[in-house]
């Protein structure tokens, strides 16, 4: 208990010092950087480097899995949802090596992201 605590409390600090609007959005790692892993797919889409662009793919993955245990606490679920679905969608685009498709809808994730949670 005390644990969580001290992990909640260094969550907001986080948050304050990093100006985050929620400060359970913030990312304790790197591998929980889920809108460093979404502009990273970006680039790599943009460049047309698929292989690069799967892999990011499935470091947003693991981003957002890690990043879902904390955010579920105060995000709505439909929020939860689109951003789920739309990770989905991104998967399909990748896979047809749709460029445009995979564009719109990292930016859809990242617009999901910037509203997912809010405080």
């Amino acid at each position: 208990m005390r644990l969580l605590v001290l992990t909640l409390l260094g969550c907001l600090g986080l948050g304050l010092v990093a100006g985050c609007a929620n400060p359970f959005k913030v990312p304790l790692s790197p591998d929980q950087d889920v809108l460093g892993a979404t502009h990273a797919t970006l680039r790599a889409v943009e460049a047309q480097q698929w292989a690069a662009a799967d892999h990011h793919y499935q470091q947003l993955l693991h981003a957002w899995r890690s990043m879902h245990r904390r955010i579920y606490l105060n995000a709505d679920e439909g929020d939860i949802r689109a951003f789920e679905e739309t990770l989905s969608e991104l998967r399909a685009y990748l896979r047809h090596r749709e460029q445009t498709d995979a564009l719109a809808t990292l930016y859809r994730l990242e617009t999901l992201w910037h509203n997912i949670a809010k405080l």
